[in-house]
């Protein structure tokens, strides 16, 4: 019989992410109206579909990881996939993910 597994819970302090710091160091953003509101949209049907049992097992982890990213993206304006080609979705900043 094996020992019972004792479980160790970690405190995780506050963390803030300071997304003014982050800008000054290069990252500016990247993603216009539209382009955030598509992002909420997914994120929110992934949610919906989770929650009405339409989606269950690794699709749901998998879609879930993708709306929290959307999110997180979202709220930041920033997509780190649009940088390294130089992609912007904001309406007259030259190069967009259109063109």
């Amino acid at each position: 019989m094996n020992p019972p597994v004792k479980l160790r819970i970690l405190c995780v302090h506050k963390v803030s992410l300071d997304v003014n710091s982050l800008r000054e160091t290069g990252m500016k953003k990247n993603m216009g109206k539209l382009d955030r509101i598509i992002r909420v949209v997914l994120a929110i049907m992934v949610g919906a579909l989770y929650y009405i049992d339409q989606i269950s097992g690794v699709a749901a982890i998998v879609l879930g990881v993708f709306a929290v990213i959307f999110l997180l993206t979202r709220f930041m304006s920033f997509c780190p996939l649009y940088f390294p080609f130089k992609l912007s979705t904001i309406p007259g900043t030259g190069k967009t993910s259109n063109s």
